[in-house]
């Protein structure tokens, strides 16, 4: 009778496979669904009025926490947030070698700012609105919304959890904001434009990554914080501007001669 043949792994290189297998699952669920939850062509018509900008802000917010949807994104993102911080330290100590890391760090930094970042949506939003573009139009809006959002959220985290970062600096550590915004903005882009999927996420990945080297965040500040800025992303792209309470729907309305209103519509 033949011995089953069994495959054994040292500790390092076990700890190496769960970690390729956590950070894959981050991006997973936005890359999946891009392409069923891209909007239909009749919805690009028309881009968002900016006065409904407030309302649909106040709306996003309280469907991120209320939306059954972003449970599956949560319960991946917690998961792998909590996996993920096997490997702080380890990694913190890895990358300690400023000369080496030192321009990736700072490209990153620059790369996830929030003047970058911030000013890349509002050079969309006020693009969209110059030329007339509805695609446009939504895209600026949605980063907009998704940038406000994932760092409003952030520095509410920051400071209920006062986490110290690697190097001393402060208590404030997790979630990365630069983590959080540049997933938000992935989403966002990956939505609009399809094709922009996978430099976007590359792009939020090397961001992430250059908050480790640069000694700035821990693995898991930087997962955690993708984890949110993909939820955020996905709320934002997903919802419209309508509360329904049984079979009445209440929208805003805003009438031609000013002033704001609310319509009902009873199905």
């Amino acid at each position: 009778m033949k011995n089953p043949c069994l495959l054994v792994f040292g500790a390092d290189t076990l700890r190496r496979l769960i970690l390729a297998v956590v950070l894959s699952l981050v991006p997973l669920t936005p890359l999946a669904q891009t392409p069923a939850e891209s909007a239909p062509e009749n919805k690009e018509m028309q881009g968002p009025a900016l006065n409904t900008f407030g309302p649909q802000l106040l709306h996003n917010l309280g469907s991120i926490f209320t939306s059954k949807e972003n449970l599956l994104p949560l319960a991946v993102g917690s998961g792998a947030t909590a996996v993920s911080s096997i490997w702080d330290h380890d990694l913190q100590e890895h990358f300690q070698d400023p000369g080496r890391w030192e321009t990736i760090g700072d490209v990153g930094q620059w790369m996830g700012s929030a003047a970058v970042l911030g000013g890349m949506s509002g050079v969309t939003l006020l693009a969209g609105y110059k030329t007339g573009n509805p695609r446009l139009q939504r895209t600026g809006y949605d980063l907009s919304q998704a940038l406000i959002l994932s760092q409003g959220l952030t520095q509410a985290m920051k400071f209920a959890i006062g986490r110290e970062r690697p190097n001393g600096e402060n208590h404030r550590s997790f979630p990365s904001g630069h983590s959080s915004g540049a997933f938000s903005v992935a989403v966002v882009l990956a939505h609009h434009y399809p094709k922009a999927a996978i430099p976007a996420f590359g792009a939020a990945g090397f961001v992430a990554f250059s908050r480790i080297v640069k000694n700035k965040h821990w693995l898991s500040d930087t997962v955690g914080g993708a984890a949110l800025g993909i939820i955020v992303g996905m709320t934002v792209t997903r919802e419209d501007l309508k509360l329904t309470v049984g079979r009445v729907t209440f929208s805003p309305h805003f009438p031609a001669g000013g002033g704001v209103g609310i319509q009902a519509f009873i199905d």
